[in-house]
């Protein structure tokens, strides 16, 4: 049950960015992410619950499922289009971010203001250290293309 009620949430999400005109990926990822976790604190309580159901042992494939849905969903509703590595690449990136959001939208969420900084500021770590792999020579996607 908890598990469809996280592809409803991705659904939702990508119905609500499919009228999405910003040019800049990043800013479609943020938006995405920002319509997949709303200041609705009712949705916030449920996904705490659905977390306990998640993280109990039964629960943990349906966990692993749900998230990796939820990130390919994020990047279908910010129009990405990457293949390859570079398509790998980027899901684990979102997904070690999403996680943190995530967390961050639990315990903090009701603060509309302050979780768009936080996923700003996560935004913005992104796209830094690709820009250091980048001034290294360490061989990875344009910073751009990593988060957006």
């Amino acid at each position: 049950m908890v598990e469809a009620w996280s592809d409803l949430c991705d659904r939702t999400m990508l119905e609500a960015m499919q009228d999405t005109f910003e040019p800049r990926l990043s800013q479609r990822v943020r938006q995405a992410i920002l319509l997949r976790l709303p200041p609705d604190e009712q949705r916030r309580l449920a996904a705490q619950r659905g977390m306990a159901v998640f993280m109990s042992i039964r629960g943990q494939k349906a966990f692993r499922r749900s998230w990796v849905r939820t990130v390919n969903a994020i990047w279908q509703a910010a129009q990405d289009d990457s293949t390859g590595l570079t398509y790998v690449s980027k899901r684990l990136t979102l997904g070690g971010l999403y996680a943190s959001v995530f967390l961050y939208w639990l315990s903090r969420g009701s603060d509309s203001a302050g979780f768009e900084a936080f996923v700003d500021r996560r935004l913005a770590d992104v796209l830094r250290i690709g820009r250091l792999k980048a001034r290294f020579g360490v061989a990875t996607a344009k910073p751009e293309t990593v988060a957006g």
